[in-house]
């Protein structure tokens, strides 16, 4: 064959021959490059039925458009035999350069490998057949991964005695070998028995014949890695562990999850390879006091609720990481941050709303130690930290140093500040000073310090302000303001002053047409506002001018991507926006802070880890629940399971949030943990289920369409629908199956509306603001969180569904989550989670008044959310721990 032409492709070589056909290196005359060209056996594609499963695997895998996958080209005939038109790889398999001597040479090659399974499985494709010889290296050091949807046909194993059979069964799954159903856990068993034979040059299951290999996979423990590579960490040998695990169940249940350890472990291997170029701060112990409240539940409730922190996977930076960024055309060489080095200034897992001086001398940050907060004052330089706000039962809205970094300011939250209140401190300590009241954001200073920008609210009229004050509070005025539609962003967000005092950037938002998220500019005079980049974004946190004027740092998730906030940097007056990082960490949206000289950069990382647990009803202490004795359903390490929601079918299965790609998704799960599956299709972020009362639906919250909508689907997944057209939040169902309620921003204020279940036009419930409804068990009484207009702030309110009367309210205590509240099960009582000393319990109160009861006594982790079943049985709770620490990012040239 070689030197014929076969349509329009000249064959030049033969390449390789095996099992699965004949491939040969060939000139794509019409193209003018280098294909491979792959003739299947004839035995593959021998009658109709074999060949459209041929032809629908090819189409499958031609979908994949991925670095680290090979790309099929295209399908065609010869003579009545089918071949396969794909990408040439120059380069030699993996199995030509096991073993490897160097750990990070490993990871390197480990992390493209789970990365393309990662993108096959997302779109239903498995391997079926991943080894070291359906691997490829190429010149530029490239993983690509062969032969996606071709390489296993059908179920059933056709096992003989040569080598190639052989070696493809040492690479099995048990499932696998069994003739089972195999799916994409069975892939990441065999990646598993790959990146052992990368790092040993051996295989974990061996034997002298098929039987004994077949006997060893599904019978034996692997091979101990260690006693090949002494070397190795307990990390490595986790990760290889879980990969080959017999059960499917205990294995990673996603490509994404084992991608996620890797990277992991590739920062770490960085950190240890680096270390005599690192100098390492001394750690100390601080965390956002502002994230207490979001660690126990899905809060929100009394602001915008854009996005919430879904997905994915969420990393602490460990080390001093070196990373290059090559700007965006047009970029100026002289730009910041287009190469910079990151080291943590902390590693307690307790820090965050970073700020730096003006000088890049003197970070400020929030310290929480069980329930008392406290602010403190690190020296970079000799990582001294000095606590200069005492700790109390507060909690901190944001920090901003003074123009001469004398100064530092903060926005207290506490029973005498409900709203918000901005105090000043000296830098070094001293008496805290209170300035203004009513902030619903972080504040910003004139250029010659005499002025002060920020955000109130004005929740019964509907209205965010951007005002201006004189520095010590006096002389207020509205220069902006936006009602309806159109609102700032505001929790823990700040405006920023430029240096020529020209303009006041600030994020701000508009449901008008979709939903839009914008970097705005406005005249500190006329209040007459610009947009500084066209870009539409998924959501922006802190800005900051830096630069001299000619740059602004901003936190931010671009539009319809992950929510994974990351550092970018817009230059000014272009426009142009560049990303500062561009890794798995998740960047606190309030946290950041920018020297005067840009030179310096801070900000806080964020990493959460909860899965599910299942507890009845204690058999010794009557009216609690088995705390100790309660059943961890999932397991993963590395996902989100249950902290956006989780609600109980009336058949006692659970339905929750993961997050195992990055977004938040719906999945369901039995009670025991076994026959988990998910619900979503496609990579929306979809939270907030809540299941009907006659058990038929599940409602809702989905951005699909670039906006938080309600939507309903069938209890199994099938025919969503979307119900609301605002910007909506929080959906419930009444008994008699008439209404869905849920809160919503149609007006521009958060309140609640009824909607028929059969369709029709919304109907509020009550004009006063309020948001998060849970039906009683009766359908008459609504509990919800209800802004009080004549104290001022948010709280508990009780509700009638008939006429929206207030029955009862009462103001949650600091340590007490305001968005846990739910009816108990018999509908006699209001249950609550309570944080104290870093753990949370749940409580429960009397619908009529009295003593709170606690029902659980975990001894660690805090809970995100909970669910009762419906037949007051058993309790469904999302458990676990976040971490939180702050990191300098210099720029570096």
């Amino acid at each position: 064959m070689i030197g014929s032409t076969i349509s329009h492709y000249k064959i030049l070589e033969k390449i390789g021959e095996g099992g699965m056909g004949v491939v040969y290196k060939a000139q794509d005359t019409k193209l003018d490059r280098i294909v491979a060209l792959k003739f299947l056996p004839h035995h593959l594609t021998a009658n109709d039925a074999e060949k459209a499963r041929f032809l629908q695997e090819a189409k499958a895998a031609s979908s994949l458009n991925h670095p680290n996958v090979c790309t099929i080209y295209g399908l065609d005939e010869h003579d009545g035999q089918q071949f396969i038109e794909m990408e040439y790889v120059d380069g030699v398999t993996l199995r030509q350069k096991i073993p490897f001597d160097k750990l990070n040479d490993v990871l390197g090659y480990a992390i493209q490998i789970a990365d393309a399974l990662q993108e096959a499985h997302s779109k239903g494709i498995v391997h079926r057949d991943i080894k070291a010889d359906n691997i490829m290296v190429n010149s530029k050091n490239q993983v690509k991964v062969m032969d996606f949807g071709l390489a296993k046909l059908k179920g059933s194993l056709k096992l003989t005695r040569t080598s190639s059979t052989v070696g493809t069964l040492a690479y099995m799954a048990p499932e696998q070998i069994q003739g089972q159903d195999v799916d994409h856990r069975s892939d990441i068993f065999s990646f598993g028995v790959v990146l052992f034979e990368m790092l040993t040059g051996k295989m974990p299951f061996r034997g002298d014949h098929e039987a004994a290999i077949m006997y060893s996979i599904m019978n034996e423990e692997p091979e101990s890695a260690q006693k090949h590579r002494p070397d190795l960490s307990a990390e490595v040998l986790h990760i290889l562990s879980k990969a080959l695990e017999k059960d499917q169940a205990d294995r990673y249940q996603s490509a994404q999850d084992m991608l996620i350890d890797l990277r992991r472990l590739q920062k770490q291997s960085t950190k240890l390879s680096r270390a005599s170029l690192a100098t390492m701060p001394v750690p100390t112990q601080e965390i956002s006091a502002q994230t207490r409240s979001s660690s126990t539940g899905t809060q929100q409730s009394s602001s915008k609720r854009l996005f919430i922190a879904g997905g994915a996977v969420l990393l602490v930076v460990l080390a001093i990481l070196t990373r290059i960024f090559v700007s965006d055309s047009g970029a100026s060489n002289d730009a910041p941050f287009q190469k910079i080095s990151m080291s943590r200034l902390t590693s307690s897992g307790k820090a965050s709303l970073a700020a730096i001086s003006p000088d890049g001398k003197y970070v400020a940050h929030v310290v929480v130690e069980g329930e008392r907060i406290s602010l403190w004052m690190r020296q970079v330089a000799t990582s001294s930290n000095v606590m200069i706000v005492p700790p109390a039962a507060t909690s901190f809205r944001g920090l901003t140093f003074s123009n001469d970094g004398n100064f530092v300011y903060y926005v207290n939250i506490d029973d005498k500040n409900p709203n918000g209140s901005l105090f000043e401190i000296p830098a070094l300590g001293g008496t805290p000073r209170k300035i203004l009241t009513d902030l619903r954001s972080a504040v910003t200073f004139s250029p010659d310090g005499k002025q002060v920008a920020f955000v109130r609210q004005y929740s019964a009229v509907g209205e965010e302000v951007l005002m201006v004050a004189n520095a010590d509070g006096s002389g207020e005025r509205k220069l902006s303001v936006r009602r309806g539609d159109d609102f700032f962003i505001t929790d823990g967000v700040a405006p920023s002053w430029s240096p020529d005092g020209k303009l006041i950037a600030m994020p701000a938002a508009t449901n008008k047409g979709g939903q839009h998220v914008n970097l705005m500019g406005y005249d500190p005079t006329s209040g007459a506002e610009k947009l500084l980049t066209p870009e539409d974004w998924g959501i922006i946190g802190r800005v900051m001018w830096c630069n001299g004027g000619k740059g602004i740092a901003f936190v931010a998730v671009r539009r319809a991507a992950f929510y994974r906030p990351q550092l970018w940097y817009l230059r000014y007056p272009e426009g142009d926006v560049r990303s500062v990082t561009n890794d798995l960490s998740i960047y606190e949206m309030a946290s950041l802070g920018v020297s005067s000289d840009a030179s310096s950069l801070v900000s806080a990382t964020v990493e959460l880890r909860s899965n599910l647990w299942v507890l009845t009803r204690s058999a010794t202490r009557q009216g609690m629940w088995e705390s100790q004795g309660a059943v961890r359903i999932t397991s993963s390490a590395a996902t989100r399971d249950g902290d956006g929601g989780l609600a109980w079918t009336r058949d006692g299965r659970i339905v929750y949030v993961s997050s195992p790609t990055g977004t938040r998704l719906l999945c369901v799960i039995d009670k025991d943990g076994s026959n988990q599956r998910r619900l979503s299709v496609g990579s929306y972020r979809e939270y907030y289920p809540q299941v009907s009362p006659d058990g038929k639906y599940i409602y809702y919250t989905s951005d699909k369409d670039t906006t938080a909508h309600i939507w309903r689907m069938d209890v199994d997944g099938g025919n969503p629908m979307k119900l609301s057209s605002s910007e909506d939040y929080h959906a419930d169902g009444t008994p008699d199956g008439k209404w869905v309620i849920y809160s919503g921003w149609a007006t521009g204020k958060e309140i609640m509306y009824k909607k028929p279940s059969s369709g029709g036009e919304p109907v509020p419930i009550l004009s006063n603001p309020a948001g998060n409804p849970r039906v009683s068990l009766d359908g008459r009484l609504i509990i919800c969180n209800y802004y009080n207009e004549a104290e001022k702030r948010w709280g508990i309110g009780i509700i009638s569904f008939a006429d929206g009367a207030l029955q009862r309210y009462f103001a949650p205590s600091n340590t007490s989550n305001e968005d846990s509240f739910v009816w108990s099960p018999d509908g006699k009582s209001l249950t609550y989670v309570d944080t104290e000393n870093g753990v949370s319990n749940i409580w429960s109160m009397p619908v009529a008044g009295g003593t709170p009861k606690r029902l659980t006594d975990f001894t660690s982790d805090l809970i995100f959310a909970y669910a009762w079943s419906a037949d007051g049985k058993y309790l469904a709770v999302a458990r676990g721990e976040e971490q939180r620490d702050v990191v300098l990012i210099n720029s570096t040239k």
